[in-house]
């Protein structure tokens, strides 16, 4: 049987306040969660992350991989113990097993977080 095609809409949702990793600072997101039987993306987030805000550094399983996508603001990505700044266009791929986190700049950074399970 084919797999249904959906459209989430993120207008639509709720934003969450989250603390993320280990951060003390708040951040905001919104989540589509799929029927994990029916595909392999765990979730998509979109987060909304306030000036000098962060995503505390994190290591995910084997299992899974993360795709961030900024699409507003600037920050600095931590990449398994290089930093390097992002900004609108850039896609970055948290790779199975490495350890990542995020700090947002002196402006709101907006970013698409997708988790792959392998």
């Amino acid at each position: 049987m084919p797999e249904t095609a959906q459209i989430h809409r993120f207008e639509e949702s709720q934003w969450e306040v989250r603390r993320s990793w280990g951060s003390d600072t708040d951040i905001f997101g919104v989540r589509y969660d799929p029927l994990a039987a029916e595909s392999n993306i765990r979730f998509v987030d979109l987060v909304k992350m306030p000036p000098e805000s962060y995503i505390g550094l994190h290591t995910h399983a084997a299992d899974s991989e993360e795709i961030y996508v900024v699409v507003r603001g600037e920050g600095v990505m931590q990449l398994d113990g290089k930093e390097e700044p992002v900004s609108p266009g850039d896609v970055i791929r948290n790779a199975a097993g490495g350890t990542h986190g995020l700090r947002c700049g002196a402006t709101e950074l907006w970013l698409v977080v997708v988790e792959v399970v392998r």
